[in-house]
């Protein structure tokens, strides 16, 4: 599974006094703690700040110089997007989100930088039922590949919300999953885990449960606190007891590794 670190949010009040405030040795840290522990990308999102661009761009030369992970641009503002993929060379890029009615700037984008794009399946508002769900990812699906984005380079939301705010958010989520793996060959669906369990205490049990059900259906990607090690624990014993990890290969080098 494609692991995202989501610790360079500036909805994290941390990292946001972090971000403002130049602080490298902190930031460097969060950084160099998610690559080395297992992350396939960094989502960076310095959308909180007056100077949301300048700050990216100096985080993103500091993964650049210190990893060779790859990069989520994660803001709502394609302007930002447009200056800052520009600095990132060698590698891999996924840029986060388009929706039916919003940022559909990014579709150029992303075909000019040869980028991932997550597809978030909401029109005006979020979609109130099942059916709403499976009508708009057909819709943005649909308006991503005629417009040039491969399959293989859409990561389609699943939408998770807090259980705290919608006690049917595991099941429609996974239904929403479901939906995408039956459907859609080649596109991959991804998440911001730790919605899950937003507003809950012990967040990690529940985020660790929705992620074992998660990667048994199939979850190809997550936005997810890898620096845990009861998730990456979880993640891992989930792969293989789901069949993902043949002859628990990678289970067994974790384990040693841990």
């Amino acid at each position: 599974m494609i692991i995202i670190g989501e610790k360079l949010n500036s909805s994290i009040p941390s990292i946001q006094t972090a971000m403002e405030t130049r602080n490298k040795e902190e930031i460097l840290k969060v950084i160099k703690e998610q690559a080395e522990n297992g992350a396939d990308f960094l989502d960076v999102n310095t959308a909180l700040l007056s100077n949301e661009e300048d700050a990216m761009k100096w985080i993103i030369e500091m993964i650049m110089k210190n990893t060779d992970v790859g990069i989520m641009l994660d803001s709502p503002n394609p302007k930002v997007v447009q200056a800052c993929i520009k600095d990132i060379k060698d590698r891999k890029v996924i840029i986060n989100s388009v929706t039916l009615v919003d940022r559909q700037e990014y579709i150029d984008i992303a075909l000019e930088y040869n980028a991932g794009i997550v597809a978030l399946p909401i029109d005006s508002r979020m979609p109130d039922t099942l059916e709403k769900r499976y009508e708009n990812i057909d819709r943005l699906i649909e308006l991503l590949t005629s417009r040039g984005i491969k399959k293989d380079s859409i990561y389609v939301d699943i939408l998770v919300e807090s259980l705290a705010v919608n006690p049917g958010s595991s099941d429609e989520s996974i239904n929403t999953l479901n939906y995408v793996k039956e459907k859609y060959s080649g596109i991959k669906t991804t998440c911001g885990l730790s919605n899950i369990s937003f507003g809950l205490p012990k967040r990690a049990l529940v985020n660790c449960a929705f992620l074992t059900i998660a990667v048994a259906n199939g979850l190809d990607s997550a936005i997810m606190n890898n620096t845990s090690r009861m998730l990456m624990d979880t993640l891992h014993a989930a792969l293989a007891v789901s069949g993902q990890d043949e002859y628990c290969l990678e289970y067994i080098q974790y384990v040693r590794n841990n």
